[in-house]
């Protein structure tokens, strides 16, 4: 990666080295289906593009894979997610993004995609019904103030995998079946009551099997490269790999291999349904018993094991796509926040511990991939020498795996979130340090609704709440800063600040929340979640302990700037607030003594 300065939003982003090019076919089949499908329901209009694209798009089988399933027509591809926001990458088409492109050509069409998607992205439709008095708020990202995240994707339904492989996603689509032919002979007694459960049963049905129909398709590929394949060791890795798509995802998972494969197909259609984040599984539970059960039959050997973990992690640093400048900025590639878990305690309060523990973090050792990020979770009876592993593999700078304590985590599931002692051990950590529950309708749309910089509204406070960029009263209208008495009238003012734009960030996130469940629904995710299959509810209508924050930025350096203005302005009374304020807003021109006083003389946050 590199930088460069983006002449649309002012800024340095990142931008792509020439063999890093992006990938239409989504945009493409997507659109296709949507073009077809105008008029029918919303749910139904989004299994058919899901099932338009798995079908058509490219696939292929990397000469040493052992996991396969692709989410771009190349390795080297990253895929466009059109729908939630696109005027961002119109803008760019002739500049920034030039080079994404195979050709002018494939650059055209998608250009013509964009113009369709425009009126009718997430982000348009948001705007469309906003408030004036919330407006100016959604981005002013150019002043570094705040940003609302309805640009990107839903956050992943956590998926109970267990209840996953025990159906196959034929018995998935057995009980759907069965729960829509009770409701279509039940429609004459209230088809009001019922005819949002029958979309939802068809969407789900349309969805599991396009995704059976992938892997059939990638089981024929490796038949078809089998045959090609003079070299004996590859030839029967690529048998295998057929026998396996045949069987899995439509079938329970028989084997370790299976159980692997199994989870990238349904992890990685997740995400191609709707650009999921923010994956958390406890992967060496999940996993266990069928290793447990291929090594004990002499099926598998530890060194097997491994291989296939790694083939796993690669597939999975290959998901990401083109993100929206502001969120691409901050990030490095196109991180997905796909954790995957390790350690802890069972249900029964037990260690957790397995041999998959370990190999996990073999694994990234030896991959040293940026996704998974792998997660331990640590408690008192944990084994040492699985610790002093984790320790060796952060000591090489790779920063993981992050530590969990579930000796504060579970009390506070249970104290603050009323979780059961059962539901709280069984926690998993998706995206960065929330939590969840696998097997539960949680956090369906972005997990953080956006941020702010608190420093800004540490700004607006000492400036009557206006924005010094523009004038505008952005901020709480609060008095003049020179009247001020005491550092705690500062921070008064600077909590009538937050409180105002924190208001304002829930506001608008509220309404982009209500057009993101209507208009982009989940039928996939959404039917594999036992508790929504049985009400016939699409997983954003039946969340679970729903929690949405708000991510900040400049906590230190608020904390800083208080230290400052209490101890020179009210404490040791160096200097008055009316010139501390000119100091700031000449930039410390002429108070070059007042800064060093500032950097040298004052306490501060940390270290």
């Amino acid at each position: 990666m590199r930088a460069c300065w983006d002449p649309i939003s002012g800024t340095t982003i990142a931008t792509y080295p020439s063999y890093v090019k992006a990938c239409i076919e989504r945009s493409r089949y997507i659109t296709e289906s949507y073009k077809q499908t105008d008029g029918k329901p919303e749910i139904i209009r989004r299994a058919k593009a899901f099932e338009n694209f798995l079908r058509k798009m490219m696939i292929y089988v990397d000469p040493w894979q052992l996991i396969v399933g692709n989410e771009t027509s190349a390795q080297y591809k990253i895929p466009i997610y059109v729908e939630f926001s696109c005027k961002w990458i119109y803008d760019r088409l002739d500049n920034v993004y030039k080079n994404l492109f195979e050709n002018d050509e494939e650059r055209e069409e998608l250009r013509k995609i964009l113009e369709y998607w425009m009126p009718r992205t997430i982000e348009a439709r948001v705007w469309r019904v906003l408030p004036d008095d919330v407006k100016d708020y959604v981005r002013f990202s150019d002043n570094n103030f705040m940003e609302v995240i309805f640009t990107m994707g839903k956050g992943r339904c956590f998926l109970d995998w267990d209840y996953l492989f025990k159906l196959g996603l034929k018995g998935v689509i057995a009980r759907a079946e069965e729960k829509l032919k009770k409701l279509k002979e039940n429609l004459k007694e209230d088809p009001r009551k019922h005819i949002e459960k029958i979309n939802f049963y068809e969407a789900g049905i349309i969805a599991c099997k396009a995704l059976i129909e992938w892997a059939l398709r990638y089981a024929e590929l490796a038949e078809k490269l089998a045959q090609q394949e003079d070299n004996e060791q590859r030839r029967e890795e690529l048998i295998k790999i057929a026998e396996v798509c045949r069987w899995v995802p439509e079938n329970p998972p028989r084997t370790f291999h299976e159980a692997l494969q199994f989870f990238h197909f349904v992890h990685l259609a997740e995400r191609l349904e709707l650009m999921s984040h923010s994956a958390g599984y406890r992967f060496d539970q999940i996993m266990y018993p069928y290793y447990k059960q291929d090594v004990e039959k002499g099926i598998l050997t530890k060194d097997k094991a491994l291989e296939l973990i790694e083939c796993l992690w690669f597939k999975i640093q290959d998901i990401g796509e083109l993100s929206v400048p502001s969120v691409a900025g901050v990030q490095v590639g196109a991180i997905g926040w796909q954790n995957l878990m390790l350690g802890g305690v069972k249900r029964d309060g037990s260690d957790a511990t397995n041999d998959l523990s370990y190999l996990m973090i073999d694994a990234t050792y030896e991959t040293r991939t940026l996704e998974p990020a792998i997660v331990l979770r640590y408690h008192d009876n944990i084994p040492k020498d699985l610790v002093y592993k984790a320790i060796d593999l952060i000591a090489t700078g790779h920063g993981m795996p992050s530590l969990f304590n579930d000796n504060v985590i579970i009390p506070y599931l249970q104290e603050v979130e009323g979780l059961s002692l059962e539901e709280a051990r069984d926690y998993i950590i998706p995206s960065c340090v929330r939590w969840g529950l696998a097997g539960k309708p949680m956090h369906m749309i972005v997990p953080n609704i956006g941020f702010f910089c608190m420093l800004k509204c540490l700004e607006f406070a000492l400036n009557e709440g206006k924005d010094m960029y523009t004038g505008k009263q952005l901020g709480y209208p609060t008095p003049d800063p020179c009247t001020f008495k005491s550092i705690e009238d500062v921070k008064e003012a600077f909590l009538k600040n937050i409180k105002l734009v924190a208001d304002k960030l829930e506001k608008i996130w509220n309404i982009a929340t209500a057009i993101y469940t209507e208009y982009a629904p989940r039928p996939f995710g959404s039917i594999l979640l036992e508790d929504c299959l049985e009400k016939g509810k699409e997983a954003m209508k039946n969340m679970y302990k729903e929690r949405i924050t708000m991510l900040v930025a400049g906590c230190t350096n608020v904390a800083d700037s208080l230290a400052v203005i209490k101890k020179l302005v009210f404490d040791d009374k160096v200097i008055t607030m009316d010139e501390s304020l000119k100091a700031l807003r000449n930039n410390w021109e002429g108070y070059e003594w007042l800064r060093q006083k500032a950097i040298n003389d004052v306490p501060k946050f940390g270290n």
